[in-house]
């Protein structure tokens, strides 16, 4: 290698720079003295002269060799700091290499997305030991963060939404942000929301950086740690080339799996049908993946449709379906299973989160509602936990007479199961 030659190269010049002023002082150590007393000879000087001489010789000779010693001091000192840095750039380099094999094996060896998310954050984690680390998922076609997958123990935590849908600069720059205090004028607003209040100003250092897959951001990979410790050029390389391998083994795993629904699209939301949200399921209990089931019904969909018209209905259940596919995670799965009814699955999630979830899909449809639309509606919703039910069709049934308790009870509200039970 280039820099394992420099270090050779250095040490070569470091001990012929030894050698050259050893032998240079020593030289005229000895020659000066003996040139002096030469001269008098030659002069023809008495005795006390030629004593004179060889010690005025000796003090020249001794002068010199302290100006050759110390130049030769600093030659050695200036070229030991260079072979050090060279060094320890060698040693970093190699460190790197491995590292980057390590995590590539990892990553090949990845069979489904959230453990390439895990592996991608166990990275970062190694590359900054002292930060948490965090993955921030983006809403569809927005650069705010929906939420939150953090890394505990070296296991990814299930995903929390963040409150207020904070902005992240990752996301609207497409590249790397540091930020070195969450006080910073230019401190992204999940950065500045994450802190707790009583903590002291700037409290949270951050390094972003956003998972690109193609021309989609799927989220960004957030590190934070103590003000005041900004990672090195070599720690921010490779954390930036582990985010972009771990979206190229993403994309292969997407394309290896195929198409994620089955069936027929809905023509009117564009959503997949009911088989879809059916195999959806399926993979989940296969691979003991707990979840909640959520039907999401529009209230008074008939007196839509017969005092406005199929337009106006059809509309209305865009506006649903937009609110459902802007406001989940992007790996919740949304799907029209009726006339007026849409399926949600929400994978590693429980009843209260799922509710919360829904909550927040409520919200955002009344927003673009007041927005966009002249026809005021609103929906109700059932969720059901996956050990609730011993089949698909009757985890299905649960969340439909919960939706249905909802809609009865006034509308515009979600419904827990078990809670629907005893109404």
């Amino acid at each position: 290698m280039e820099i394992g030659r420099s270090v050779r190269t250095l040490n070569a010049v470091t001990v012929r720079t030894v050698r050259s002023e050893g032998l240079i002082a020593a030289a005229m150590c000895l020659i000066l003295p003996g040139f002096a007393v030469g001269t008098a000879l030659l002069l023809g000087a008495p005795g006390p002269t030629l004593v004179f001489a060889a010690l005025s010789g000796g003090a020249i000779g001794v002068a010199w060799a302290r100006k050759s010693w110390s130049a030769m001091i600093d030659q050695v000192v200036d070229a030991t700091i260079e072979r050090d840095a060279v060094q320890a750039q060698l040693d970093d380099t190699i460190t790197g290499i491995a590292f980057r094999d390590r995590v590539d094996q990892s990553l090949r060896a990845s069979t489904s997305e959230s453990a390439t998310i895990e592996i991608m954050l166990r990275a970062v984690a190694e590359v900054l030991p002292d930060s948490d680390v965090s993955m921030l998922l983006n809403l569809p076609n927005e650069s705010k963060v929906g939420w939150r997958v953090e890394l505990a123990g070296g296991t990814l935590r299930a995903a929390v939404p963040v409150p207020g849908t904070p902005t992240c600069l990752a996301f609207t720059s497409l590249s790397t942000i540091i930020t070195p205090s969450s006080t910073a004028i230019d401190a992204c607003e999940h950065l500045r929301s994450s802190g707790d209040e009583s903590d002291a100003p700037g409290a949270n250092a951050s390094t972003c950086v956003p998972l690109r897959l193609g021309d989609r951001t799927l989220g960004a990979v957030n590190a934070q740690c103590a003000p005041g410790q900004p990672p090195t050029q070599s720690a921010i390389e490779r954390i930036e080339w582990t985010v972009s391998a771990s979206a190229v083994r993403i994309a292969e795993q997407r394309l290896q799996r195929g198409p994620s629904h089955a069936g027929t699209t809905d023509p009117v939301t564009g959503l997949p049908g009911q088989p879809a949200m059916r195999n959806q399921v399926k993979d989940l209990i296969r691979t003991l993946v707990p979840f909640c089931l959520a039907i999401v019904s529009v209230d008074r969909f008939e007196e839509i449709r017969y005092g406005e018209g199929d337009e106006a209905a059809e509309i209305a259940l865009g506006f649903v379906a937009d609110a459902l596919t802007s406001t989940l995670r992007p790996d919740d799965f949304v799907s029209r299973i009726g006339e007026s009814s849409f399926g949600v699955v929400l994978a590693d999630c429980g009843s209260r989160q799922a509710t919360a979830v829904i909550e927040r899909t409520r919200e955002s449809l009344a927003l673009l509602l007041a927005l966009e639309s002249e026809t005021v509606f609103t929906c109700s919703a059932g969720v059901v936990e996956s050990h609730q039910g011993t089949s698909i069709d009757e985890l299905m049934s649960m969340a439909m007479t919960a939706a249905e308790a909802a809609s009865a009870a006034g509308g515009n509200r979600v419904q827990l199961a078990f809670e629907a039970d005893h109404l």
